[in-house]
C-alpha cells in the first residue's frame, strides 16, 4: 500500500468588507447570494437551451451565535488518504423557493473567454491547471483529469433533457479553452479520449491562472494562514459561492488540491465525490456554510477514508475545530 500525505484544502472565504453576521436579521446557516444573468454561451448555454434569466431573492445572513461561520473565515480541511479529491461543502449558493424545491444537478461544459464565468447555472467550479499540458508527463496528467472529467458529468443540455433541471438548478465545472471553435469542437468530439486531445492543445492558460489569483486575492483578505495555492502540480478545483463574485473582494470560494491524485481511477473517484457529496446534497446547499453540517459531510468521508482533522479559521473569532 503506498503511503504518502495528501492535504485536501476545502478553503470558503468571505472578505471583512461585509457587514457582521451578527448584525443581519435570519435563520441558522443561511447566507445572501447574488442574482446572475446570461448564459454559458452569451444567448444560449451549451446544449443550445437557455432560459431567460431568473432573479434571485437574497438569504439572510446567520445570525450571531448559531454556529453559523463568521466574516472573513476558512475551512480548512486536511487528508491523508490515497487520491482523496474533494471532501466538504457546497460550491456556490442559491436559495429561496427554486432551492428548496428541487435537487441540484452537476454538468461540465468547455467554456471559451467569452463565456466566462458562465452564467444562469445555480453555480460554477473551473478545473485549474497552472500550467500549459505540452510535456509529456504534464499532457498524459491533463489526459488523466480531462477524461475524468468528461466521464463523470453530462453536458448541461442532456442534463435538462434527462432530469427536467434546468441550468439555473445546475451546478456545471468547467474546462476553459482558448476560443469558441475548439469548444465546440471539443463538445462535438465522439468520445472523452478525442475531445480531451483538443482541450490538451488548446487549453486556456489565461483563464486558468486568472481564477487563481482570483482565489488567491480572497484568501489574502481572509487572512488564509498556512495555505497556498502554489503548492502542489495541481490540478486545482476552484468554485465561487454565487458564481457571480469571482474577482470581488467579498467572494466566498471552495478550493480543492487534486495534487496526489495519481491514477485515472483516483481521479473518477475524485469527481465522483465532487458530484455526488458536493454538488448533489440540497441540504447542504440550503443550509449554507454550517459548521455542523460540514462535520457530518466530513463523517462521512471519515467513514470510508483515511483520519482528517478538519479546523474552522476565522479572522474575526479565531479557530475552531470539531471536537
Amino acid at each position: 500500500m503506498r503511503k504518502f500525505a495528501v492535504i485536501l484544502s476545502a478553503v470558503i472565504l468571505l472578505a471583512a468588507c461585509t457587514k457582521p453576521a451578527m448584525d443581519r436579521p435570519g435563520d441558522n446557516g443561511s447566507q445572501a447570494t447574488a442574482s446572475a444573468s446570461g448564459d454559458v454561451s452569451g444567448d444560449k448555454p451549451q446544449g443550445g437551451r437557455g432560459p431567460a434569466s431568473v432573479p434571485e431573492e437574497p438569504s439572510p445572513a446567520p445570525t450571531a451565535g448559531t454556529g453559523a461561520i463568521s466574516e472573513t473565515s476558512a475551512i480548512v480541511v486536511e487528508a491523508a488518504p490515497v487520491g482523496l479529491g474533494s471532501l466538504i461543502g457546497r460550491i456556490f449558493g442559491r436559495s429561496g423557493a427554486q432551492a428548496s424545491s428541487a435537487e441540484f444537478v452537476a454538468s461540465r461544459a468547455f467554456v471559451a473567454p467569452e463565456q466566462f464565468p458562465p452564467s444562469n447555472f445555480a453555480g460554477y467550479g473551473v478545473l485549474v491547471f497552472t500550467t500549459r499540458p505540452e510535456r509529456p508527463a504534464a499532457r498524459a496528467r491533463f489526459h488523466m483529469f480531462c477524461q475524468a472529467f468528461h466521464q463523470s458529468f453530462s453536458t448541461p443540455d442532456i442534463v435538462l433533457r434527462v432530469t427536467g433541471n434546468d441550468i439555473d438548478m445546475q451546478v456545471v465545472t468547467v474546462l476553459p479553452l482558448s476560443d469558441e471553435a475548439a469548444v465546440k469542437e471539443a463538445n462535438e468530439a465522439a468520445d472523452a479520449e478525442t475531445a480531451c486531445a483538443i482541450a490538451a492543445r488548446r487549453y486556456d492558460i489565461e483563464t486558468a491562472l486568472q481564477a487563481r489569483r482570483d482565489a488567491k486575492a480572497a484568501s489574502d483578505l481572509a487572512a488564509w494562514s498556512g495555505i497556498s495555492l502554489d503548492d502542489g502540480r495541481g490540478p486545482w478545483l476552484l468554485a465561487w459561492n454565487p458564481g457571480k463574485t469571482k474577482g470581488k473582494p467579498d467572494a466566498l470560494v471552495l478550493a480543492v488540491n487534486l495534487s496526489n491524485t495519481e491514477s485515472p481511477d483516483q481521479a473518477i473517484e475524485d469527481f465522483r465525490a465532487w458530484r455526488e457529496d458536493i454538488e448533489l446534497n440540497p441540504q447542504f446547499w440550503r443550509r449554507g456554510f454550517d459548521p455542523e453540517l460540514v462535520r457530518r459531510v466530513t463523517q462521512r468521508w471519515l467513514d470510508r477514508r483515511l483520519p482528517m482533522v478538519l479546523s474552522l479559521l476565522s479572522g474575526g473569532s479565531g479557530s475552531q475545530s470539531p471536537q
